[in-house]
């Protein structure tokens, strides 16, 4: 029995201090994924605030379709006069 008493009286403050230090180190990663929540929120409300504005974004992505429009026009027109020459060359 005094080798019973002896461990828990060892091992008790052991184990309490083993959860403790669990429990310090959950705590503190729940803080620090609050805290990468708590920015990705701000970063995402301004990106609705910037996006908001639709005309200029409509009129950014008319530019942008525009022009990949206009390069994969060229570029069809460029395959396809290659692709003649060498139909031509055969």
């Amino acid at each position: 029995m005094e080798h019973t008493a002896a461990i828990s009286s060892v091992l008790t403050p052991l184990l309490l201090a083993v959860i403790g230090v669990l429990v310090a180190v959950l705590i503190w990663l729940g803080k620090r994924m609050h805290e990468k929540i708590d920015a990705l929120t701000v970063h995402r409300e301004s990106c609705l605030r910037y996006f908001v504005d639709r005309n200029s974004n409509a009129a950014d992505h008319e530019e942008f379709y525009k022009r990949t429009n206009n390069h994969e026009t060229r570029l069809t027109l460029l395959e396809s006069q290659r692709g003649l020459r060498g139909v031509e060359r055969s």
